[in-house]
């Protein structure tokens, strides 16, 4: 059960962060976003972002998400 509430607690804290920095990375201003660098004309990159939502199921020691 512990290692679940640890996997579940490093998966939301790792979910605070890239939503925090989101705006930051994806910003014209911000020299390292793939955008603002192609190394050649027609250079293209998938560029995606994840939700996931999380439950914890104690009493069958399980966790479920989508």
């Amino acid at each position: 059960m512990l290692k679940h509430l640890t996997l579940l607690a490093g998966a939301f804290l790792i979910s605070l962060i890239s939503v925090a920095q989101l705006s930051e990375y994806r910003s014209v201003s911000n020299p390292y976003y793939w955008k603002n660098r192609k190394p050649f004309e027609g250079y293209w990159q998938q560029d995606v972002h994840y939700s996931i939502k999380v439950t914890l199921y104690d009493s069958l020691d399980i966790v479920g998400g989508k």
